[in-house]
């Protein structure tokens, strides 16, 4: 919601601002360092540790190229050379990842040993897939309501809440019933099953025509399933390692679930947007929409309100008009729904598509969530391991 505010704003203090999306965490960091460094007061048991650059290094070349490619792979060809090239580089870094891990051992940055623990091999893959799921739905979702239901960026924000209330409540439910029966299994199955069940929900009723509180019930299902995996994988991931390599399972557990969700928003824009223009000049055939926008365009009403002006320029250039909507779709707020109707039909079609895929890897997800073993959570802190076993 703080964010479509921002892009609302034109500048501010000099910088654009959207701009200030990013600036804004600044002082917000700056109060947790201070938080942290104040209050955060544990014991200190140092080990003589090598610092694994090289692993650094490849796991960015691995990474980055291939995420340039699902970005980009639609302007420039996934079969051109320069994605070619993103392809070898990416493979590459990931196999000069994988032998130098192999060679640092324990002092790597990510010990390729913890990867024979099933539940913590399992989890990743979890926490990669639930990255998917949680940043696609968050980044398609904004898109349709400000697209079909007009809403400003800042409107699309408070519209979004109720996928944030699921979230919560689940999250918090969640955490104080893992708390106090150990169990933690059962929210992998349980949520899952409902992130399936929401986007399903959604592939099945979402159209250009449909208000938006059957919108706002299946975001409430997505966040009730998203709010309990978030911290459990977490919290599984931890649980399958040693005292010692939590700091890392905690660091790979978010790893994954980040290249999850940026692979996920990478991907799914670029189906959506692969798709959005020729949805929308096919929408402009229905005869239902064709005698809407004639009607609208007869009526010197429509014609003289300042609120349709831009629609009705992008109306006269045809199929190039339609493309303008993957770049701005500003114009279509406040104008009059006749004119809007094939735009908005268009973007429900392609992001179903959308909907369709997040759906085959959740599905994906729910059935992984079963060959998850749960391991009895542990009762000591890893400060209170590395202190009674020193060596360990």
């Amino acid at each position: 919601m703080v964010g479509g505010a921002f892009a609302g704003v034109d500048e501010i203090l000099f910088l654009e601002g959207w701009r200030w999306v990013f600036l804004m965490n600044l002082p917000i960091g700056a109060v947790s360092l201070f938080m942290v460094l104040t209050f955060l007061h544990i014991p200190h048991n140092p080990r003589p540790q090598k610092i694994d650059w090289w692993g650094a290094v490849t796991i960015v070349m691995a990474v980055v190229p291939i995420l340039l490619v699902a970005e980009q792979g639609r302007e420039w060809g996934w079969s051109s050379p320069l994605a070619i090239a993103m392809y070898v580089t990416g493979t590459i870094g990931l196999i000069s990842f994988i032998l130098i891990e192999r060679k640092m051992g324990d002092t790597a940055l990510l010990p390729l040993k913890i990867f024979k623990e099933p539940t913590f091999a399992r989890t990743q893959v979890m926490g990669f897939i639930i990255g998917i799921g949680m940043f696609g739905g968050m980044i398609t979702l904004p898109l349709i309501l400000q697209v079909v239901y007009g809403a400003s960026p800042t409107e699309a924000g408070l519209l979004m809440l109720p996928m944030v209330a699921g979230l919560m409540t689940s999250s918090i439910t969640s955490g104080k019933l893992m708390s106090k029966t150990g169990k933690y299994r059962i929210f992998f199955n349980v949520g899952t099953g409902l992130l399936l069940i929401g986007y399903t929900y959604m592939l099945l009723v979402l159209d250009a025509s449909v208000p938006v509180w059957v919108v706002s019930i299946g975001m409430v299902i997505i966040g009730l399933g998203l709010g309990q995996l978030l911290q459990t994988t977490t919290v599984a991931s931890q649980n399958s390692v040693h005292g010692r390599d939590i700091g890392v399972a905690t660091s790979s557990i978010t790893f994954f679930r980040q290249m999850g969700g940026t692979f996920g928003v990478a991907v799914f824009m670029s189906i959506l947007f692969s798709q959005v223009t020729e949805k929308i000049v096919g929408a402009f055939d229905n005869p239902v929409t064709q005698a809407g926008i004639a009607e609208a365009l007869a009526d010197r009403s429509v014609t003289s309100d300042p609120a349709n002006a831009a629609i009705i320029g992008i109306l006269q250039n045809g199929a190039e008009g339609a493309a303008e909507i993957t770049v701005d779709s500003s114009f279509l707020i406040g104008a009059d729904e006749r004119l809007t109707l094939p735009f908005r039909i268009g973007f429900v079609d392609s992001s179903l598509s959308v909907f369709l895929l997040a759906t085959i890897f959740v599905g994906v997800a729910f059935v992984i969530s079963f060959f998850i073993k749960e391991i009895p959570l542990r009762d000591k802190s890893a400060a209170q391991e590395a202190a009674e076993k020193p060596g360990i």
